[in-house]
């Protein structure tokens, strides 16, 4: 575990002592998300290269346990499945367009985990609770959730229509509660007391 704080920042380059860690200064993390990882640089005064290590090591724990991402055909979620299957997690992925899915199946192939691609549309129970029984069956339960499907508007709230309303209170409110109660249902069945549930906020 890593006993330093990790402040995320926004880098604008900074000096090349500062890129290679060399300089004892308080801890910067920065994200870019055209490259969708992580660029550490400088922990207490550690390198890169240590941090990098402490943190693969954290993520040891993690292997071969089944994480669920939700809205993973695309954007943000697909990052986030593509990465865990990476670190060795099985991966549930949920989304409506299952040619996607098949698609990032087929690119982290050789990697230490496994991409599941599942056809669900979130504003559907049914689709929802199929998904779930599937990974139960199969995967033995959820270990990790997080919900990343989810719509919004660009209009203001006189211009929406009630059907768009409820679009996004189907998906953002009612999909993300319908997930959320069948991944802590699966991981009180099975015990489980490190699981972990994200939800991302659009």
């Amino acid at each position: 575990m890593l006993s330093a704080s990790l402040k995320p920042i926004l880098w604008d380059g900074g000096r090349e002592d500062e890129r290679r860690g060399v300089a004892s200064q308080p801890t910067k993390v920065s994200f870019r998300a055209n490259q969708n990882r992580w660029i550490m640089e400088t922990v207490d005064g550690a390198s890169y290269r240590t941090v990098s290590a402490k943190l693969a090591s954290a993520m040891l724990r993690w292997s071969g346990r089944v994480a669920v991402v939700t809205g993973a055909s695309s954007g943000i979620g697909r990052s986030i499945a593509e990465e865990l299957v990476k670190k060795g997690l099985q991966v549930v992925g949920l989304a409506r367009r299952l040619d996607r899915l098949e698609e990032l199946r087929d690119e982290v192939q050789n990697a230490p985990g496994k991409l599941y691609p599942i056809k669900c549309d979130i504003t559907s129970e049914e689709d929802i609770l199929a998904a779930f029984e599937w990974t139960k069956e199969h995967l033995n339960g959820v270990d990790i959730l997080v919900n990343n499907a989810g719509v919004g508007t660009i209009q203001t709230l006189i211009e929406n229509t009630t059907s768009e309303l409820r679009k996004i209170l189907d998906v953002n409110v009612l999909g993300l509660s319908i997930c959320t109660r069948e991944a802590v249902k699966s991981m009180r069945e099975r015990g489980v007391d490190d699981g972990h549930i994200i939800n991302i906020n659009r």
